[in-house]
């Protein structure tokens, strides 16, 4: 969706070392919505915010993730370490 009156600012809480990226409304003068990210220092390609293509709004790159700004979807996931022992299999009916 775009909409003309959405600004997103990028900011950074460099205490807590939270990075927030918040969409504004505008016209209704509220928070559309605030994604909210530990960055991880020891990443190789940094943190990135980049253009949407038509009427989508911006996309947050990182290491491990894609994320859709306009509505905080993740598109895409990587590297994550989930704790998953694979050694152990459940199934249940």
């Amino acid at each position: 969706m775009s909409n003309k009156n959405y600004l997103q600012i990028y900011a950074k809480n460099y205490q807590k070392n939270i990075i927030f990226i918040v969409t504004w409304d505008f016209k209704q003068n509220i928070e559309k919505n605030m994604y909210q990210v530990l960055p991880c220092p020891s990443t190789v390609i940094g943190t990135h915010i980049v253009k949407g293509m038509n009427y989508k709004m911006n996309y947050y790159i990182d290491e491990d993730y894609l994320i859709e700004l306009d509505c905080n979807i993740p598109l895409r996931q990587a590297n994550v370490n989930q704790y998953i022992d694979t050694s152990v299999v459940n199934y249940k009916k």
